[in-house]
């Protein structure tokens, strides 16, 4: 129960977290400060971010998009999407909150998604726009 983490690829160009049963915000600032940081720091490319909540959910409403903001503008400059996956109602419509509060860099690359195969349809989109814009 709780949070873990690993990379979702061998290509070390997705993390997946999965978000299992109870958790606290505290859970979420150590992953957020310290882990997620030193793996993203390990690759010079872009990293995506799925974010697996589909046996969990957020503890608390109370200061839930404060959690959000920090923990992304503390990732790296190689962060590329963060994908929120398997949501109840309550987590996409913080998720679409968040969009449209903080639509700069951190909201328009934020989103949700059904399933970890959409989510990963998501993040190959970047990868195909980025792509597109290098040529």
């Amino acid at each position: 129960m709780g949070i873990s983490v690993e990379w979702y690829n061998e290509e070390k160009t997705i993390i997946l977290q999965t978000y299992d049963g109870r958790w606290t915000w505290e859970d979420f600032q150590d992953l957020t400060r310290v882990i997620m940081p030193k793996m993203m720091g390990e690759v010079p490319h872009t990293v995506h971010i799925l974010s697996d909540f589909t046996n969990s959910d957020i503890p608390s409403m109370n200061g839930a998009l404060t959690h959000a903001k920090h923990a992304l503008s503390g990732y790296g400059d190689n962060w590329g999407y963060l994908i929120v996956v398997g949501g109840n109602s309550m987590v996409n419509m913080l998720v679409n909150l968040f969009r449209q509060l903080f639509n700069n860099s951190v909201g328009n690359k934020t989103f949700a998604a059904p399933t970890l195969e959409v989510a990963f349809d998501i993040a190959m989109q970047y990868d195909d726009a980025y792509e597109a814009m290098s040529e």
